[in-house]
């Protein structure tokens, strides 16, 4: 039986030392080294076929560089681009990105739960309140487990805080400024599936009572949550409950939970007589690369999504490393740096006369 390559082989036939193939192979970005080196080291790792094993190298250190990032749908854009801004960041510390879609699904939130104990991984980002806390918390410490949004239940993990409240009180300001006095808000389901929801509604209710102009505020909220079944549901939502509105209150301004709610808002409001922002005006939340995109272009908040990703791995990896020395790891460590902040676009202005 031919035996198999190893990091020894590699670093020998590329001339250079194995914590050298080790730290390449791994993408460990944060270590510097000539490009000529990391080309003959892939090069010698590519011609003896090696592969390295990660299973027996998270026994050597007891840490397996896998990260279990769990997301309700990767079908919403601001999904997809936290995620890109996670794995990215992660990449370039040497650690990996195990992707899980739950489809805010208890089983299958469970079944990834049981994947991530499988493969031993270091830490898990939620990015939505957990379904199943207490089985997360069996199989990973709790110092290394990040909530990535609202954390309103005490439920021991840390935080990257969106701050959706002062979200919601920012974009209700602004249109109040604006003289909008009657505003409809938009939203897919409140109960039950997302905290930063409930979160941006009450910071619209609480800019709106402090201007004196409680009563004129209209809530539509969808029934269904359908983000296993229909990619398009939100806009979907933001199109008939817009539509719903409209028929049944007379309001100069939409808030959409989201910017992909806003858009079926928007698209509803382009196919009446009503014109954007003269007769009406839309806002949305999350600033994702459509917004900018479609006509008119969408007045919505950005979380400064980068830099969070970037303090949600950088979280795990310190308590990973502070594994020695329990009294470096900080439990309620909570983050609101950086935001939110209001985007103004095309798509609001005055209150009509």
């Amino acid at each position: 039986m031919k035996k198999k390559p190893t990091s020894r082989d590699v670093a020998k036939k590329a001339g250079v030392s194995q914590t050298t193939v080790s730290l390449i192979l791994n993408n460990r970005t944060d270590m510097t080294f000539p490009e000529t080196t990391r080309r003959k080291v892939r090069e010698a790792a590519r011609e003896l076929n090696y592969v390295p094993n990660q299973f027996a190298r998270g026994l050597k250190t007891n840490q397996s560089r896998l990260i279990g990032l769990l997301l309700p749908t990767i079908s919403n854009p601001y999904y997809q681009t936290l995620a890109q801004h996670i794995e990215e960041f992660a990449a370039s510390k040497g650690y990996n990105i195990l992707l899980c879609n739950t489809s805010r699904l208890a089983d299958r939130e469970e079944s990834y739960i049981s994947l991530l104990k499988s493969k031993s991984a270091d830490g898990v980002i939620y990015t939505f309140a957990p379904l199943l806390p207490d089985k997360v918390r069996q199989v990973i410490p709790a110092d290394r487990m990040v909530i990535f949004g609202e954390n309103e239940q005490n439920l021991g993990f840390r935080t990257i805080s969106l701050d959706s409240y002062k979200a919601g009180e920012i974009v209700a300001k602004y249109l109040i400024e604006l003289g909008h006095k009657r505003i409809g808000f938009v939203t897919s389901p409140l109960s039950g599936f997302s905290l930063s929801r409930k979160s941006r509604l009450d910071g619209v209710i609480a800019a709106m009572k402090a201007a004196g102009l409680e009563s004129g505020l209209v809530v539509k909220e969808g029934k269904d949550e359908k983000e296993i079944n229909d990619s398009s549901f939100e806009i979907d939502i933001g199109f008939s409950l817009t539509e719903e509105l409209l028929r049944e209150h007379s309001v100069t301004a939409i808030i959409g939970v989201n910017d992909m709610v806003a858009f079926g808002a928007l698209s509803h409001i382009l196919r009446t007589d009503l014109r954007v922002p003269e007769d009406i005006s839309v806002c949305g939340f999350d600033n994702i690369y459509l917004s900018r995109i479609l006509k008119p272009h969408i007045t919505t908040v950005d979380h400064y999504i980068a830099d969070k990703a970037r303090s949600a791995v950088e979280m795990i990896i310190a308590s990973v490393e502070a594994e020695d020395d329990p009294s470096d790891r900080q439990m309620d460590t909570h983050d609101n740096m950086n935001g939110p902040m209001l985007i103004k676009r095309e798509s609001t202005g005055p209150a009509p006369n």
